[in-house]
């Protein structure tokens, strides 16, 4: 089975075990997964498996657009791989796979503005989006509490794996998150 793997990183010719971080080697039959992860990496979807669609929900107003515009990246194709296994850990990742071994990428797609390329999918009905205004004020207010206790200060310490460039982009989404505790 071909695979697609998004990344912000132009001329890939391999995917590598040896610049893994964690022994794997992550793929996606979802194109529009790959995106999302190309664009931004921020996970903010999920996968609806009665509609086969993944589904971007917004935690804050314009947040695809403030998280994917302008963003060039990346969408890879992968040669045949044949012994995969599915990501199970998570429901979002159900479109997940991981090999334990070198991918050979045979074609790339170059994606000039990931915001416009999410908004064509949308448009053809391929991606789905719950944008923040037109949720109810009480699921607002949910989202943004999973954000505070799950992007504070302190979890972001503990959680090297989040990079730098990930955390501001986050900071600047929510920008409660850069107070201290005293400042809130």
């Amino acid at each position: 089975m071909r695979f697609y793997h998004g990344s912000r990183e132009d001329g890939l010719k391999i995917l590598s075990l040896e610049k893994s971080k964690d022994g794997n080697i992550y793929m996606t039959n979802d194109y529009a997964t790959s995106l999302m992860y190309a664009g931004n990496g921020f996970r903010s979807w999920e996968f609806h498996e009665d509609e086969n669609k993944l589904y971007i929900v917004e935690r804050c107003e314009d947040m695809v657009k403030k998280l994917y515009g302008g963003r060039k990246c990346y969408i890879y194709t992968t040669e045949d791989v044949e012994d995969y296994e599915i990501i199970t850990q998570k429901p979002t990742n159900k479109k997940a796979y991981i090999v334990k071994h070198d991918v050979k990428l045979v074609e790339k797609e170059t994606i000039d503005d990931a915001y416009q390329k999410i908004m064509k999918l949308y448009s053809q009905g391929k991606i789905g989006i719950r944008f923040w205004k037109d949720m109810p004020k009480e699921r607002q207010d949910r989202l943004t509490k999973s954000i505070k206790e799950h992007f504070n200060r302190e979890t972001m310490e503990k959680e090297r794996h989040i990079s730098e460039e990930t955390y501001n982009s986050i900071v600047k989404l929510f920008p409660y998150l850069a107070l201290d505790e005293k400042d809130k």
